[in-house]
Parts: structure tokens; C-alpha cells; sequence
């Protein structure tokens, strides 16, 4: 067993700083974390940030366009009506379907679908990353204890930042 009074300071200070650093960082440490990060905003930042990135890049993609037979003998002229009865709907639609069978039509496809993915899993991305620096309970609980002075994080936003792209908190809908 270890002897408390062989120690230079007396027992009940040893005992009462493991009670406080069980309280700091257990007790308040996640909740000074949680609040210091509710109160950056970077929550609201974060997610407003993913989706605009996955709206400029789903902005490139195009897709055919919506024509029928109708507007191909308005450009034509007139006489060309005879076109869409005899079978010119079918040559359009199959027009149209040669473009759905483009590979880069699938891979812009698959793209802005990755897109929409990552904009709806914005939310849980970013609190995985909010959720991933507060759990430092003894850096935070030491932030707590000390008045803010020593331990938390050197720059909030850019742990956060790290979080947010590092493996802990990468997406399987995002491959």
C-alpha cells in the first residue's frame, strides 16, 4: 500500500487535488468544453461552410436538356410537324437517352449525389467534430480548474477545423 505520510505535503491535500482534478475533469471539463464551443458558433459556421462547398461544386454539373419534337420543328420551320408524327418523338428520346448513357452524365450524376450527401450529413459531421475536441476531459478540466488560464485548446477553430477532416470523424458516404 502506499503510505501517505512519507509524502513532504500532508495527506489531506494529496486527497483533496484527486478529488478536484475528478471533478474538474470529469465533471466540469465536457461541460466547459460544450459551452466554449457552443459559444464560437462553429457549429453554425461549420455546416453552413460543408454545404456551400457541396453547392458551388454540384453548381458544374449539367444535364441534358429537356427537348421534345415540338421544339426541334419550331426551329425547323414549318412543314416539319409531318417529322413528329412520323416517329420523330422516338428519335428524340433516343437522343436523350444516349446522353443519360455518357459516362461523364453518370459521373456528374454520381458527383452532385455525393454532394447532397454530404450537405445532409453536415449536421452530424460537425458535431462529431465539436464532439472529438471536447473529449480531451483533462485538458479541458484543467482549463476549468485553472480560470481559463492554463490547458484548453491554443486555437479553438482550428482543432475543430482538424477535427472536422480527420479520420475520427470521416464519413462512409463520402467515398
Amino acid at each position: 500500500m502506499f503510505d501517505l505520510n512519507s509524502l513532504p505535503i500532508s495527506g489531506g491535500v494529496v486527497v483533496a487535488g484527486a478529488v478536484l482534478a475528478v471533478v474538474f475533469g470529469a465533471g466540469l471539463g465536457p461541460l466547459v468544453a460544450d459551452r466554449t464551443i457552443a459559444a464560437s458558433g462553429w457549429t453554425m459556421t461549420c455546416e453552413s461552410s460543408l454545404r456551400s462547398d457541396q453547392v458551388s461544386q454540384s453548381r458544374d454539373t449539367s444535364s441534358a436538356p429537356d427537348i421534345s419534337c415540338g421544339d426541334i420543328t419550331d426551329v425547323i420551320g414549318n412543314g416539319s410537324d409531318a417529322l413528329c408524327n412520323l416517329g420523330g418523338d422516338l428519335l428524340i428520346d433516343l437522343m436523350k437517352l444516349g446522353t443519360k448513357l455518357d459516362p461523364q452524365t453518370a459521373i456528374r450524376e454520381r458527383a452532385a449525389n455525393r454532394a447532397s450527401r454530404i450537405a445532409e450529413l453536415a449536421p452530424t459531421k460537425c458535431a462529431c467534430a465539436a464532439k472529438t475536441v471536447a473529449s480531451d476531459r483533462w485538458g479541458w478540466g484543467l482549463y476549468a480548474a485553472t480560470g481559463r488560464l492554463i490547458g484548453g485548446p491554443d486555437d479553438l477553430n482550428t482543432d475543430l477545423t482538424q477535427a472536422l477532416h480527420g479520420s475520427a470523424c470521416a464519413m462512409k458516404l463520402e467515398d
